[in-house]
């Protein structure tokens, strides 16, 4: 899928859910997500504070047109 979001606007890791860390949400609106199938991968990133991974991922139908 095309990546038309933001990277650099990702919201603070501190206030994400566990489904958001994972990827298996929508990191602004908390849709549900299907990875590979209806998302916008953004790639792997490392929490600043505790070194942990974490995967944000955007909903291809509302957050990758800028609808946050």
């Amino acid at each position: 899928m095309t990546n038309n979001v933001d990277v650099t606007a990702l919201p603070d890791v501190g206030t994400l859910s566990g489904r958001q860390l994972r990827g298996v949400a929508c990191g602004w609106c908390r849709a549900p997500l299907r990875p590979g199938i209806d998302d916008v991968d953004l790639g792997h990133r490392r929490r600043e504070d505790t070194g942990t991974a974490w995967f944000p991922r955007a909903c291809s139908s509302r957050c990758e047109e800028g609808d946050r």
